[in-house]
């Protein structure tokens, strides 16, 4: 009867690379600095383990999966991210622009 509409996130190979080679760096530097150096100082294992790992946590929950529009009410949107989905209403829909080619 009703048909919600689903649409994928445009990611392009340029926007993995990027994605890619940041999760590796902010994964890499915190472990390499977990088995190669002595962890007494509490500066160094804030400034090395703790804030890179909670850059990537705190980024993710920003990553777009997909977006889905809701038929039966028009005036809902579904935005996918990685771990929750966020609702919106048309007014607010109104202020976010979609470009298909921004990913690429």
């Amino acid at each position: 009867m009703y048909q919600d509409f689903v649409f994928n996130a445009p990611w392009g190979i340029s926007l993995k690379l990027m994605t890619g080679l940041s999760v590796l760096i902010l994964i890499g530097v915190p472990m390499f600095c977990l088995f190669t150096i002595a962890r007494s100082n509490i500066i160094y294992i804030l400034s090395m383990i703790v804030i890179p790992i909670l850059i990537l946590f705190f980024a993710s929950l920003f990553v777009i999966r997909g977006e889905v529009f809701v038929s039966k009410i028009k005036e809902l949107r579904n935005l996918k991210m990685l771990n929750y989905s966020l609702k919106l209403t048309a007014s607010a829909s109104r202020l976010l622009q979609s470009n298909s080619r921004a990913g690429r």
